[in-house]
């Protein structure tokens, strides 16, 4: 018997072309959280979760970078605390940490500094113990300092040739211009070699009179939580001063600028400008327009500078959210040759958002993408810990999230274009390009007086 399949017969049609959408969202309620003090008045989140065996303690400090006296400072002092304390040195701290099969880590971003944990909940307290000798009992030992300054030291050389970097640099450099986010947070060559034990000192104390609260995600309940804290951290002194209050930043005007990247085949491009904070309530609208206009993969500038015109490999915006500031950026590295095209493209889009109302199948699509991505982001205590974090630490009311959700799939495409035409602009822009410094030149001129920035000491 001959029985041949007929594929073409059986083949679904469907026209790949064409993004599905579904008219149903997804529903979502913030993962359970518990919120109390312990007996020294520390603020103490816990997020039970007994689907795996590991938990997560976070302290995080309300004070980062943005006021340090010396570019690097906070992130430099923060990293010494798992380098030596009165009781461990550098190496029994890291020996003892990898006996456990634990992480520790401690940084210090603009807003806060966090020294936190990670390990199986049987050594638990085992690995809290360590963490609360790091933050309590630093001793910043000179030699420690000096092999961290060296290491700080190299990885800013290796920055400095990463176009990325001196192009995002340029561009905070020149957006916040005056105000206290527009230094290196990173540091500099110049700034970690001034860095002394008396300024690692005075910093730690600084950030001891700041306010503080931890973040316990994981196995473990939260009676168990915070005995365990008690334990370990109950005797903390605790009376945190009154924090220091940077301004709001001011409104950008028009500014182009370059920085060398020799011999480099692509330029690469920081645009955007200050927008409206999170706490705004036409904040979440924004997002959904941002991910239209450059924050999904299908968006429109992807669409256009990658598929249509193949200028780059891929091209993003996004809303770079710090607690007093909020920043439009759109950002990408084309091909040297198509710089000046790639951002005529990307100003035409933004002049576009402003006046016409996207389709009704882009608003569609987004909201999916939008809510989607949010609940998909919430599957873990990690995620959870990591939104609880950013509601303490921007003063965000506790239904915060919640709202944003509701708010997003109550969105009316009317309400959109408001927001589109009151919030997308193509003046009062900075844009900030990294490549051969001669061609940009060349290439930025009819975008404004071009200002060329040096990261000599970077």
């Amino acid at each position: 018997m001959d029985i041949r399949f007929n594929q073409k017969k059986y083949m679904t049609q469907l026209d790949r072309s064409i993004s599905p959408i579904s008219h149903n969202f997804p529903t979502f309620t913030f993962p359970r959280f518990t919120e109390q003090f312990l007996a020294n008045g520390i603020k103490v989140y816990v997020v039970e979760d007994t689907s795996q065996p590991l938990v997560s303690i976070a302290l995080t400090v309300k004070c980062g970078s943005t006021f340090e006296p010396i570019d690097g400072l906070a992130r430099f002092t923060a990293r010494m605390f798992t380098r030596g304390t009165t009781t461990r040195t550098a190496s029994q701290i890291a020996d003892e940490i990898d006996s456990l099969g634990a992480s520790i880590s401690s940084s210090a971003g603009w807003d806060a500094a966090e020294t936190s944990i990670n390990c199986l909940a049987e050594f638990i307290d085992t690995a809290t113990a360590v963490m609360a000798d790091c933050f309590c009992n630093p001793v910043f030992d000179e030699v420690e300092i000096d092999r961290l300054r060296k290491q700080s030291i190299a990885q800013v050389q290796q920055l400095a040739a990463d176009p990325n970097y001196l192009s995002a640099t340029a561009f905070y450099g020149e957006i916040f211009s005056g105000h206290p986010y527009s230094h290196r947070r990173h540091g500099s060559l110049d700034s970690y070699n001034k860095i002394t034990r008396e300024d690692c000192i005075n910093w730690y104390n600084h950030i001891q009179n700041q306010e503080c609260f931890f973040i316990v995600a994981g196995n473990i309940t939260n009676q168990g939580a915070m005995e365990l804290l008690e334990k370990h951290f109950g005797s903390m002194k605790y009376s945190p001063e009154s924090p220091a209050i940077a301004p709001r930043a001011a409104q950008t005007t028009n500014r182009v600028v370059a920085i060398d990247k020799p011999e480099s085949l692509q330029t690469t491009l920081y645009i955007g400008y200050n927008t409206i904070e999170a706490k705004h309530r036409d904040y979440p609208a924004l997002t959904l327009a941002n991910s239209i206009y450059g924050g999904m993969f299908s968006s429109r500038i992807n669409e256009l500078l990658r598929e249509k015109h193949g200028f780059t490999y891929g091209v993003r915006s996004l809303i770079d959210d710090r607690k007093i500031s909020s920043t439009f950026i759109v950002v990408t590295s084309v091909g040297a040759e198509s710089t000046a095209q790639s951002i005529r493209i990307i100003l035409e889009e933004l002049e576009r958002m402003k006046l016409e109302a996207v389709t009704v199948e882009e608003f569609q699509t987004a909201k999916q993408y939008l809510l989607g991505s949010f609940v998909r982001d919430m599957e873990t205590p990690h995620d959870v810990s990591n939104l609880l974090q950013t509601i303490e630490l921007y003063d965000f009311p506790k239904e915060y999230y919640s709202e944003y959700f509701n708010t997003i799939v109550a969105l009316s495409h009317e309400e959109l274009f408001r927001v589109q035409q009151q919030y997308f602009r193509r003046d009062n822009i900075v844009i900030s390009a990294a490549g051969i410094l001669e061609d940009l030149k060349y290439q930025l001129a009819e975008f404004g007086e071009v200002k060329v920035v040096s990261l000599d000491g970077e």
